[in-house]
């Protein structure tokens, strides 16, 4: 006898029962694997999902297709293929006519779109005709049954049946012509949508019953009604995916300790985010995601990736991407620039990539047949140059499954995958309605109203099939707990109303620590930090007095505990970004150059040095365009000082020095000299807050005060600048003079030999210091 379930889990669970029983073992497969054997395509060899994109965009070069308002651009076109592939095959496995399709739209609001795609359909059967393939589109039409494989059984039972299509249907009552085939199924108000195919062979199904059916010979043999429970769940409301992880987590915690069996309890979503997140999070490895590990988080991928997206754009996080897999960029540069848009042949492909490795040797096994089986299609690809060829690689790897070593007991599966079966507990994540019931329809040639009118599945029937899946689930575990996100674009799904709720007790604060227990803070961050430290033995710069003046406990945190604030690499150019590209090209171009005829040639050679300084980074470029444009007026004044005698003596001047029992050191932009008097000159990029008379007291900023006081006793210093390079400003401290004594006051606070790094008593300051976490401010 051979038995048949929806979903690989519940065929499984159902092996592993008949190895636990004495005496003959059925034969188990799933309704996928059974059709596969079933049938048979003379002479034709099935196509696979990359050779049937190429060849239907070969199909697709008519001058109509461009009315489907699909582009025919390579990745363009690879990215929405699915959805005419999709649409086709769901017409022909309903064995709906395109051209009775018509018919039913009354204001002809899609004839034109149908009538392109007839032509679409017939062109891409002549091409698969002329290579002798099959494509399931038109399986209906090409295949016969393996009558020896069918009747190699005794009898065949499918068990809890979802919605089938018109042509599975057909097949069937075809096969049980053949061997005798039963069906089982309950039937509710939800999925009535399955009783269609039966009442076209006389057998009325009513709901709340469930149907033994004896298909060869069209009737029922056994019926009984069973009771529809309402189901009841604990309810956790969550502000985002990381909650919601540590509450899966707390849940199957209890779970087992209230006596469950780990490999009775299952985790529901719908989200490919929560699968990923819970994988990494997955320290205990408690958890069975194999169904959704891909060889997108291998490292071969991860590779492969970084690669390709600093060759579509060279910005600072896909240079830090490639540094992160220590890949060399002068070598991805001398190997894939030169011939990026070039026509390329198998070998020069393998010589591209056989070389990327990982250490996982199973990784590196699967790549390896992968690449064996994409150099077979570069008979399809002689059009394309590498950049495409890679794109299409990539894609190809993306979904291709990668086995693991290691399983936990608790199995995490998608509600298709789940449907059918019976669990002692049940959690259901993120069950907002825009997650647990995506529409799998393409509408963009059909209304809802058509897909009626040609009884095909709705998008409302789709959903009830969905809710009576979930409803099954929750009534038959023991234990269910459902979470969902709740914010301002999210909402719990409605569904929620048909189940009989109560709000957990749990709350997100007590739940941070099961995911978040490695990052405990220093207990002595947050108690007073009061020790001995001598300013006098350490050089000081404006920026570290600037520090310890806003914070002490900041000072501490960098420089006496060394915690550097990571930046992470960004294409975003903030103020600091740009304040350091224009320092080093304005004391590359004043280095190179004493003099400038016009303004036009200051602004040309600054440009041609700012951009020998960024490369070839597109959004680089883009702000040293914008910043070239603000500089017209720099230009025009450095002319003007040109011309009234001042001389550029020094750039970028190192001073060190000591004053009031402090070493101090910095680095002056520019000193510039007129008539033997000496001004020093600070480049600003961004925006100078100057004090107040009222602020005065509060201000940190000694930098100007440090200079003069260094440079003092070796210049005749007349006067201190701060350059407003966007307004073209030289401005004055109006206050220089004041902080100069009020300098000698605040470095009085630095002669105390005993510190009390306290936390500053200004909160303002803690909103973009990288400290205020570990502070808790």
């Amino acid at each position: 006898m051979l038995r048949i379930f929806q979903t690989g889990f519940l065929a499984n669970q159902e092996h592993q029962k008949n190895l636990s029983q004495n005496g003959f073992i059925d034969k188990i497969l799933t309704f996928e694997d059974f059709k596969n054997r079933a049938i048979l395509v003379e002479n034709s060899i099935t196509i696979d999902n990359d050779t049937r994109t190429l060849l239907l965009r070969e199909a697709a070069k008519f001058e109509d297709f461009k009315k489907l308002g699909f582009s025919l651009d390579f990745i363009s076109f690879l990215q929405n293929s699915s959805f005419i592939i999709s649409f086709l095959q769901e017409c022909s496995l309903e064995k709906i006519d395109l051209n009775e399709l018509k018919k039913t739209d009354a204001y002809a609001e899609y004839e034109e779109k149908i009538d392109v795609l007839q032509t679409l359909k017939q062109r891409y059967e002549k091409l698969l005709k002329a290579k002798n393939y099959i494509d399931p589109i038109f399986l209906p039409q090409n295949y016969r049954l393996n009558t020896s494989f069918i009747k190699s059984f005794e009898k065949i039972i499918f068990y809890q049946i979802d919605y089938i299509n018109n042509f599975e249907f057909d097949l069937l009552s075809e096969i049980s012509q053949v061997r005798p085939v039963f069906i089982n199924l309950k039937l509710t108000k939800l999925n009535k949508a399955l009783s269609k195919h039966y009442s076209k062979i006389g057998l009325n199904l009513k709901e709340n019953f469930e149907y033994l059916i004896n298909l060869s010979e069209k009737r029922v043999i056994n019926q009984k009604i069973f009771e529809i429970k309402r189901p009841k769940a604990e309810i956790f409301e969550a502000s985002n995916t990381l909650s919601q992880i540590s509450y899966v987590k707390k849940r199957v915690y209890d779970f087992v300790n209230e006596g469950v069996d780990p490999q009775k309890i299952v985790i529901i979503s719908n989200n490919e985010n929560f699968f990923k997140l819970l994988r990494i999070l997955d320290e205990e490895k408690n958890f069975d995601i194999s169904n959704s590990f891909t060889f997108e988080n291998s490292d071969i991928y991860k590779k492969l990736s970084a690669i390709y997206e600093y060759l579509i754009d060279k910005n600072y996080e896909n240079i830090h991407r490639l540094e992160r897999f220590f890949i060399d960029r002068e070598d991805v540069e001398k190997s894939f620039l030169s011939i990026w848009e070039e026509k390329i042949d198998k070998q020069t492909f393998m010589k591209l990539f056989e070389g990327i490795k990982s250490e996982n040797l199973i990784e590196n096994s699967l790549y390896k047949e992968e690449l064996s089986s994409f150099i077979k299609l570069f008979s399809h690809l002689k059009e394309y140059p590498l950049n495409k060829i890679f794109h299409f690689f990539l894609n190809r790897l993306k979904s291709v499954k990668l086995p693991e070593e290691e399983r936990g007991k608790v199995a995490v599966l998608k509600p298709n995958e789940a449907k059918g079966g019976e669990f002692e507990a049940v959690i259901a994540v993120d069950f907002n309605d825009s997650i647990i019931f995506k529409n799998p329809f393409n509408d963009l040639f059909l209304s809802s109203q058509i897909r009626a009118k040609s009884k095909m599945l709705t998008f409302r029937e789709y959903k009830d099939i969905q809710k009576n899946h979930y409803l099954n689930l929750f009534a038959n575990a023991k234990k269910v707990s459902i979470s969902f996100i709740k914010d301002e674009q999210n909402s719990p799904a409605r569904f929620l109303f048909e189940i009989d709720t109560v709000e957990s007790s749990l709350s997100e604060e007590s739940l941070n620590e099961i995911i978040f227990k490695s990052s405990k803070q220093k207990p002595h961050f947050n108690k007073e930090i009061v020790q001995e430290h001598d300013f006098t033995k350490e050089i000081l710069s404006p920026l570290k007095l600037k520090t310890f003046l806003d914070c002490k406990r900041k000072y501490y945190l960098r420089y006496i505990e060394k915690l550097e604030d990571f930046q992470i690499p960004t294409d975003q150019m903030d103020e600091r970004t740009i304040g350091i590209f224009l320092h080093e090209a304005l004391f590359k171009l004043y280095e190179e150059n004493k003099e400038f005829a016009t303004e036009q040639e200051l602004l040309e050679k600054l440009k041609n040095t700012l951009y020998s300084l960024i490369k070839n980074q597109p959004i680089l470029k883009l702000s040293a365009d914008i910043w070239i444009n603000k500089l017209q007026n720099f230009a025009k004044n450095e002319i003007e000082r040109k011309k009234e005698g001042f001389e550029i003596k020094f750039l970028e001047k190192e001073i060190r020095g000591k004053y009031k029992d402090f070493f101090f050191k910095g680095k002056v932009d520019r000193v510039d000299e007129k008539d033997g008097k000496y001004y020093i000159i600070d480049y600003k990029s961004g925006r100078i807050n100057l004090p107040s008379k009222n602020s005065l007291n509060k201000t940190t900023d000694f930098q100007l005060q440090i200079y003069f006081r260094l440079l003092e006793k070796s210049f005749d210093i007349e006067e201190l600048y701060l350059y407003d390079l966007e307004n073209a400003k030289l401005i004055k401290d109006p206050f220089f003079e004041e902080k100069l004594y009020l300098l000698d006051e605040k470095l009085k606070l630095l002669q105390e030999k005993i510190i009390d790094f306290s936390q500053t008593e200004e909160i303002s300051k803690c909103r973009y210091c990288p400290y205020a976490i570990i502070c808790q401010r």
